[in-house]
């Protein structure tokens, strides 16, 4: 009985450990890829908007 128990909470713990390590690195990939796309787009368009507007008003 106790060997099995031992290894339940051995193998418990473990794929805890593994599991939770591994949804935290996903977790930071994935805000790391989602940030940085949404901050490239939210440059890219206020850089165009910026320019646009700057060009129209030294064009205009």
């Amino acid at each position: 009985m106790v060997p099995g128990c031992a290894k339940l909470m051995v193998w418990g713990c473990a794929k805890l450990i593994v599991c939770g390590w591994a949804k935290l690195i996903v977790w930071g990939c994935a805000k790391l890829i989602v940030c940085g796309w949404a901050k490239l787009i939210v440059c890219g368009c206020a850089k165009l908007i910026v320019c646009g507007w700057a060009k129209l008003m030294v064009w205009g």
